[in-house]
């Protein structure tokens, strides 16, 4: 609540707007002469330790899920349908996905290509290590 405390309505609309205009911009690159599809990272980073992103800290939450999420969080705000694929795991074991995005009400066309995708190479359904669960 410190936080809310201290950010005043007038910056609240001018992130919104922020927001806005980056969805437009996004949505700029599809459609005649654009792409069908924007592909991305799902995360910037592989999966940490459990506790990396500890609620109970705040002070590194937010600064640790903005870097953890980068890839995700533009398309949260602008809106455009986005999907996220398991496409191996890293040197752990641990999941690594790729992010596909769409033009806005083309959730269509992800599901497709995500099963076409799916289709021509499974993905591995439980990570290495943890066939027991």
């Amino acid at each position: 609540m410190d936080s809310a405390a201290n950010n005043r309505a007038s910056d609240l609309a001018k992130a919104l707007q922020t927001a806005q205009r980056t969805g437009w911009r996004v949505a700029e690159q599809f459609g005649p002469g654009g792409v069908d599809v924007i592909l991305l990272p799902t995360r910037a980073q592989t999966t940490r330790k459990l506790g990396y992103l500890d609620v109970k800290d705040p002070e590194t939450m937010g600064p640790r899920t903005s870097r953890f999420a980068v890839c995700t969080n533009m398309f949260n705000l602008s809106g455009q349908p986005a999907i996220s694929l398991p496409i191996g795991t890293d040197d752990n074991g641990m999941p690594v996905g790729v992010q596909l995005m769409a033009d806005l009400a083309r959730e269509d066309l992800l599901l497709r290509l995500a099963g076409q995708l799916e289709a021509s190479a499974p993905w591995q359904r439980v990570a290495t290590g943890y066939q027991g669960w």
